[in-house]
């Protein structure tokens, strides 16, 4: 019987220690290894406690808004939130500076990434993907019509 005690203790200590050991990887960024899409946190601006990196939830991944004059120019910055677990959502491509929202002439406005187009199906997506309407330029049907088609913010 005493064995069996110290069999249960032993396993306790163990799980114990995994859970810590899998905290840390991922507070040090190792935890990716873990990560996975999260699509019900689509449009939000997230940053980890502490870091000065800002992510952009698209597609159910997380994508680095790579510097300050594009996460201005692109997004509403009133909407960052602190959410401690960023780095356990799997990683997309970063939002470079190239990135942009244009406006076509019939007024559709497309999010312009990575030499794809995807369109802004409605005022509601603008919103909800928390993009910033001064950050939008005019441009070219015909230009936008010679990008292919991305999936489109609904």
């Amino acid at each position: 019987m005493h064995a069996t005690a110290e069999s249960k203790i032993s396993g306790i200590r163990l799980i114990c220690g995994l859970t810590l050991f899998l905290v840390v990887l991922s507070g040090i960024g190792l935890g990716r290894v873990c990560a996975g899409e999260r699509p019900d946190l689509n449009g939000a601006l997230l940053r980890k406690p502490n870091d000065k990196n800002i992510f952009w939830i698209d597609r159910g991944q997380r994508r680095k808004i790579i510097n300050l004059k594009t996460l201005l120019r692109l997004f509403n910055t009133n909407n960052i939130k602190e959410y401690a677990a960023v780095y356990l959502i799997k990683e997309g491509t970063p939002v470079t500076g190239i990135s942009s929202l244009q406006r076509c002439e019939d007024g559709t406005i497309y999010f312009v990434s990575n030499n794809v187009k995807r369109v802004v199906a409605a005022p509601e997506a603008f919103h909800s993907y928390n993009f910033n309407l001064s950050g939008v330029k005019n441009a070219s049907c015909v230009f936008l019509g010679n990008l292919p088609d991305g999936k489109p913010f609904n």
